[in-house]
């Protein structure tokens, strides 16, 4: 294989591991921007004039409101945007290399249980996974 398609399949193998890796973090900053807007609702009747505050406080508040839920929503973006990458690639692949390939880069399973249920080589097995995240790669690239 060429140094490029090498880099190619590695640049997809890290892409698909963090994408796995990521969906607790997703989850938890989800999270987070639920508790957000829901404090923010709670306490939304002070913002529209209780006596006890200034309209500077609910300035204030409006935007450390605003900044957090910013920081949040652009940290999902870059874990959205990663994760449909991810999935249009896998799209391109046949679905039974989409499983091994979620099992594999997930820790679920490793090239010599793959090479064992197979009765293929380990190398043979990689390379059959590589060649067919290369095909899905170039696949994708043309697409763009």
């Amino acid at each position: 294989m060429k140094k490029a398609d090498v880099k190619k399949i590695q640049w997809f193998k890290a892409e698909l591991k963090a994408s796995l890796s990521s969906k607790p973090v997703r989850k938890k900053l989800e999270d987070q921007l639920e508790k957000l807007d829901n404090q923010f609702n709670a306490h939304s009747p002070s913002l529209t004039g209780m006596h006890s505050e200034t309209p500077a406080d609910r300035d204030h508040k409006l935007l450390i409101y605003t900044e957090k839920r910013s920081k949040i929503i652009g940290k999902l973006q870059v874990f959205k945007y990663q994760e449909q990458r991810v999935n249009d690639i896998l799209a391109l692949m046949p679905e039974e290399y989409v499983k091994i390939c979620k099992e594999l880069y997930s820790g679920r399973r490793t090239l010599d249980n793959l090479a064992m249920i197979t009765n293929y080589s380990r190398n043979a097995v990689r390379w059959n996974i590589d060649k067919k995240i290369l095909d899905a790669v170039k696949a994708y690239e043309k697409g763009d």
